[in-house]
């Protein structure tokens, strides 16, 4: 990848010793560089979407839609971060 040259990877955080294929049910935490509030902001103790907050939403709605075998269990985004639980079943299917 000669345009990028490295510069947007990361070390992965995955365990090597689990196989993420199996069925079973996983915790997502994607969390912004500089803890900058891309998703939106908290007013009056609200969590208000912004646009990007707006797709991100749509988007984790959308998931089983995309992948027969994913199911969302809950998420919850933040300004700055948001977590989701999704389960793998083959069952799904």
């Amino acid at each position: 990848m000669k345009n990028y040259q490295n510069k947007y990877r990361s070390q992965t955080n995955r365990w090597v010793l689990w196989e993420y294929s199996t069925p079973t049910a996983y915790c997502l935490t994607v969390v912004i560089k500089n803890k900058q509030s891309f998703f939106g902001e908290i007013i009056e103790n609200e969590m208000l979407l912004s646009e990007i907050g707006l797709f991100l939403e749509q988007q984790l709605e959308n998931t089983p839609a995309m992948s027969g075998n994913i199911m969302l269990d809950a998420y919850v985004i933040m300004p700055d971060y948001f977590h989701c639980i999704i389960i793998r079943d083959d069952d799904f299917m």
